[in-house]
Order: C-alpha cells, then sequence, then structure tokens
C-alpha cells in the first residue's frame, strides 16, 4: 500500500496521538492499581516459587487490603505480559534489546549438575562435558533454562540430543530420580525439586549463570504499591 500526499502528511499525526493515547493509558493504569491497592505481575515459576513469599509477606505487612495476581509462566510470556501492559512488572531473564522493556538486576543464577545421588560424577564439581556425555534430560524449547543449556553445548561445539525433554524443572528432577538421566538447572530451581536420591554439584567448564531481575516497559512509571514490592525485592 502507498500513501498519498495526503496520507504521509497525516502519518507523523496519527503516530503522535497513538504515542500519546498510550502514554495516558498506561497513566490511568497506574492511577487505577494505586486506588484499587492491586499489584499484578509475571513471573519465571523458579523466580516466583524462590523470591516473591518473603517479598509479598512484607507487602502485605505494610499494606494489608492489598492484592497480588500473578502470571508465572515462561520467559516469552512473561516479557510479552510486560510489554502489552497485562502486568506491571515481570520477573525474569534480561530481554533481547529489541523488546522495549528495561532490565534491573537482582541476581545472577548459577547452574548445577543434577544427578542422582549414587552416581560417579556426584562425588565433585561436573564439567558441562561429562554432564553432556550421560543421558541428558532437557528443559523444552521455550525456557529460559533451555536457550542457555543449548548455547553453552554449541560454545562447546558438542551435539547434544536429550534423551528426555520437560517443561518444569520438578519433572527433570523425578525422571533423574528414576534414574534415566541427568540434567543442569539453576540454583533457584533446585528448591522445587525432590530431596530424595538426587546431588546437586556446581558446573564448571564453564561457569554459567542466568541474569534475573525486574522487567518493566521502558518509559512507564510503576504504581505505587508495585513500586514498593519491587523495592521489598531488591
Amino acid at each position: 500500500m502507498v500513501l498519498t500526499p495526503r496520507g504521509q502528511a497525516f502519518l507523523p499525526i496519527a503516530r503522535r496521538v497513538v504515542r500519546d493515547l498510550t502514554v495516558s493509558l498506561d497513566e490511568l493504569g497506574s492511577y487505577v492499581s494505586s486506588v484499587v491497592e492491586h499489584v499484578t505481575l509475571a513471573a519465571l515459576p523458579s523466580v516466583a516459587a524462590t523470591q516473591l513469599p518473603d517479598a509479598l509477606r512484607r507487602l502485605h505487612a505494610d499494606y494489608p487490603a492489598v492484592t497480588i495476581a500473578i502470571l508465572d509462566s515462561f520467559r516469552d510470556n512473561v516479557a510479552g505480559a510486560v510489554a502489552r501492559g497485562e502486568v506491571d512488572f515481570g520477573l525474569s531473564v534480561r530481554p533481547p534489546p529489541t523488546a522495549r522493556l528495561d532490565f534491573a538486576p537482582l541476581v545472577e543464577d548459577r547452574f548445577f549438575a543434577v544427578l542422582h545421588r549414587e552416581d560417579a560424577l556426584a562425588a565433585a564439581e561436573v564439567r558441562w562435558s561429562d554432564l553432556f556425555a550421560r543421558p541428558f534430560i532437557a528443559m523444552r524449547g521455550m525456557t529460559s533454562i533451555r536457550r542457555l543449556t543449548d548455547r553453552v553445548a554449541a560454545d562447546l561445539g558438542l551435539t547434544v540430543e536429550p534423551a528426555l525433554q520437560a517443561s518444569h524443572p520438578a519433572t527433570a528432577g523425578a525422571m533423574i530420580q528414576a534414574g534415566m538421566g541427568v540434567s543442569a538447572l539453576p540454583e533457584l530451581t533446585l528448591k522445587l525439586l525432590p530431596a530424595d536420591n538426587l546431588a546437586m554439584r556446581p558446573l564448571t567448564a564453564p561457569l554459567v549463570t542466568r541474569s534475573l531481575g525486574i522487567l518493566t516497559r521502558s518509559g512507564r512509571t510503576l504504581p505505587h504499591l508495585a513500586r514498593a514490592l519491587v523495592d521489598y525485592l531488591a
């Protein structure tokens, strides 16, 4: 489609109107959220389960009437919910530069080898190459964990065909517990695994972490209660 001269002249006006309307709607949403004492956020499941509880307890202590809605989902869903203004903020990995999201780092989450406790590798630190040589239980492709383990394998020049794939670390842990393979998982997820018959050892060569932090929509001011929750997380 080709714009007429009048259409070309009107285009910057239309873009400005849409931009101003978006800003106004964001401000309206922030005002409504502050009035009704409600906070919405999206988070990776491992972050929601380990980082949020204490912060939410503190928020409720200071603001007893506050209500919370949590979308716990995969990386792309978290970033998308923040970008579309469906939540006040997100807790996830660093987004790509094209996402138009601001990122404030919270923690570096180191990767660990997860093995059956009787595995010979469980005696000390484990190298990635040794772990990949075993039947490897991988997270599914939409997870932030899978993207990092795939990158490590590629950097080592290895082709890894997963023996099993899971969407949740607890599922991978149960499969390891049954003796079906090994896996690589970030430290925050280890609290979600079954405790029996598992060993967790730091992964080396290379040492790998995932950066976790707070995602906000670029140019948007957080509502008061969302800002308070972010402060409790920091």
